[in-house]
């Protein structure tokens, strides 16, 4: 029944207090039964990005691996129209190309990641063409048809456009390919190089390019172009300004071709 006094200063009462109320359930409150959740540091995610973007810009992967798979993509492409191949070998060649076009998919989206998905990012030019060669495993995925966009896939030539950025980039790809260099020691004899470099490529993509529409536009009208090859030698005899006549486009999307190429 006693009563015992205790003189106590005023903010070590307010200290007690507010510690007690910090993890103590609000009177009349619901209790919390939310799970609780993980956050990853952001610090983990920028190292993440950061290995995935030297992953990339690895001189093997950047010269060697990626082009090698763009060029096995175009080849598979081009064979599997030959209508006198076996069934089982075309249909290899189709699944062929699928698995690339899902690589690619896979490496468009790290390139994003890497790159903290800004949306900058979709607007780059050679992003946007990696994007339309897309185009034809979507249709075959979501749509089950794809054969007027099938020829989309050689817009994947266009990234070997990456490997001409500049004498520096031009340099790394001859190292990659096992040359000790590619430069000359002379920038201006460099740049020369470089321009004649892009000068090869950029041909080299629009009569892939021009020679896929072709036969996209052509093949089920026209008897004179049965595969990609056909239309691969009329696109070079036209663009070269030969031009035999033994085969002229027939549709007016072929035609349309011919004169933008």
């Amino acid at each position: 029944g006693r009563v015992i006094e205790v003189d106590v200063a005023p903010e070590a009462v307010a200290d007690v207090a507010g510690a007690g109320d910090a993890g103590a359930p609000v009177a009349g409150a619901a209790p919390d039964t939310s799970p609780p959740t993980l956050r990853r540091p952001a610090a983990a995610d920028d190292e993440s990005r950061e290995s995935v973007a030297a992953l990339l810009a690895n001189a093997k992967y950047e010269a060697v691996l990626s082009p090698g798979v763009t060029l096995l993509s175009c080849f598979a492409y081009a064979v599997a129209t030959v209508p006198s191949l076996p069934l089982e070998l075309t249909s290899s060649l189709q699944t062929l190309e699928t698995y690339t076009s899902v690589f690619f998919l896979a490496e468009y989206f790290t390139r994003w990641f890497s790159r903290k998905f800004e949306p900058s990012f979709v607007l780059e030019p050679l992003n946007v063409v990696d994007l339309v060669s897309f185009l034809p495993l979507i249709a075959e995925e979501l749509l089950g048809y794809s054969y007027n966009f099938s020829f989309l896939r050689l817009l994947r030539i266009l990234r070997l456009q990456r490997l001409l950025t500049d004498v520096e980039t031009f340099s790394l790809f001859g190292q990659a390919l096992g040359f000790s260099s590619v430069s000359s020691g002379d920038r201006a004899r460099d740049e020369t190089y470089l321009q004649l470099a892009r000068v090869i490529s950029t041909l080299f993509t629009l009569l892939f390019v021009a020679s896929g529409a072709i036969y996209a536009a052509e093949s089920e009208a026209n008897s004179s172009i049965n595969d990609f090859f056909d239309a691969l030698y009329f696109g070079l005899t036209t663009l070269t300004t030969v031009g035999f006549g033994d085969i002229v486009p027939v549709t007016p999307a072929g035609r349309l071709v011919v004169s933008a190429s």
